[in-house]
């Protein structure tokens, strides 16, 4: 990609923006039947609290307890560090319904920092999940400062484009970090997303390219849709733009 940078310039990494919300509640839908392993985001934060969801605002409306599986993963090492798993309404009742550990306690009301996600094993093929909350208002920037490896969404309950969002001003180090889109099949890596920043190759070219230096600022990304950044240099800011 050194070919598109015509002026290097040494760029800060700049503080990151308020999160507003605009005190609209919503919700959406999401089918992932005949998919197994789902890349799982948030596309609106908690009813009152603009930085932060929780479980309980994700709530599957088909789901088998005995095979699927929500993990979150390292920012170390991407391994596996916790895995929740969703027990119905249908079948323990609306009582106990809910999200829970790997040791059977409940953990629905865990926050997230918004912008968070998880990846998703669901062996039964079978599975549809209703999100809701309050919608975002503003640009809001995901700051992932000191983190390697994040698994991170589209934060908006509406789709978008790559090119609607971007690295924060000198916050993406282009010769090393990577946005990876993994496989519903294996979860392995698919496509590779690399950002360069109007400090590096101007304005007119500024955007998302893949491996093969072809933009694609044109990729359409669905609410809730997710990537697994690989930040090696632990220095990265996204801007995302206002739902409205």
């Amino acid at each position: 990609m050194k070919k598109l940078i015509a002026l290097a310039a040494v760029a800060t990494c700049g503080a990151a923006l308020a999160v507003e919300s605009a005190n609209i509640v919503g919700y959406s839908s999401n089918n992932h039947a005949d998919s197994q392993y789902i890349s799982v985001g948030m596309g609106f934060a908690g009813v009152g609290d603009d930085g932060v969801f929780t479980l309980n605002q994700l709530k599957p409306t088909a789901w088998d307890s005995s095979s699927d599986i929500l993990q979150v993963l390292s920012s170390v090492n991407a391994g596996t560090i916790a895995t929740y798993v969703y027990y119905g309404a249908w079948e323990v009742g609306e009582e106990l319904a809910g999200w829970y550990d790997d040791e059977v306690n409940p953990v629905g009301d865990t926050e997230f920092p918004i912008g968070t996600a998880f990846l998703g094993n669901f062996a039964a093929k079978d599975v549809k999940l209703q999100q809701s909350g309050q919608v975002l208002e503003g640009a809001t920037t995901l700051d992932f400062t000191g983190k390697q490896y994040v698994m991170f969404s589209n934060i908006l309950p509406k789709a978008i484009t790559l090119g609607d969002i971007a690295a924060a001003n000198g916050c993406w180090d282009s010769s090393s970090d990577i946005l990876q889109v993994l496989s519903a099949e294996n979860a392995g890596t698919i496509a590779t997303y690399i950002y360069y920043g109007a400090w590096e190759v101007g304005d007119e070219l500024a955007g998302w390219y893949d491996d093969e230096v072809n933009p694609v600022n044109d990729v359409v990304v669905a609410p809730g849709a997710a990537w697994l950044g690989n930040f090696a240099a632990k220095d990265v800011k996204i801007v995302f733009p206002s739902a409205f």
